[in-house]
């Protein structure tokens, strides 16, 4: 065999080695480990459940779109002028009429 060919032979052994050492200890691993394994696994389930409703129960956000329409509303012809019959109909003082024409004046 050539320096090469035993070079190779040495690697690929010494990884295989390095493999099946890993995986003993890996086991190990497990086995030793088991209990706080299994912890999280079921911690992982819950916490999915747990998302999994929240996005459910809550919905989608909904999109609300703004469309203007403009609508031609004719004017009045002359000055506004209340409707008494309405407003005695609806018993409202003359009290809060007159407050009522306070706030509009000021708001002009």
């Amino acid at each position: 065999m050539s320096g090469f060919k035993h070079l190779a032979f040495y690697g690929v052994c010494g990884g295989l080695l390095i493999v099946a050492m890993q995986f003993v200890r890996y086991r190990f691993l497990v086995l030793e480990h088991s209990v706080e394994i299994y912890a999280v696994i079921v911690a992982a389930g819950f916490a999915a459940l747990g998302i999994w409703l929240g996005i459910t129960t809550t919905g989608r956000p909904v999109v609300v779109k703004e469309v203007t329409v403009e609508v031609q509303v004719p004017a009045p012809a002359g000055p506004f002028e209340p409707d008494l019959a309405k407003i005695e109909s609806l018993g409202i003082t003359p009290r809060a009429r007159s407050s009522a024409a306070h706030c509009r004046r000021a708001q002009q």
